[in-house]
């Protein structure tokens, strides 16, 4: 079985990994979204939003400006 990827967020701040919320620019049509990331293994991932599910390669986190969303625990 092999482990998933962790990268940083646009911000460089936050490391990002499967199963996080994040805001991003969607790819398809240009919105600022919430999302969830899936399957990141081998260099891309795909993130889950209210419409799509779309897939980015770990170069395009700045571009589509991928920001960790961090739960506050109460």
């Amino acid at each position: 079985m092999r482990k998933f990827d962790k990268i940083k967020d646009s911000t460089g701040r936050n490391m990002i990994q499967s199963g996080d919320r994040v805001h991003h620019k969607c790819k398809i049509d240009g919105l600022y979204k919430e999302g969830t990331i899936h399957h990141m293994i081998g260099g891309s991932f795909a993130i889950e939003s209210d419409r799509y599910r779309t897939l980015y390669n770990y170069n395009q986190v700045k571009i589509y400006n991928i920001i960790k969303i961090n739960e506050s625990k109460k």
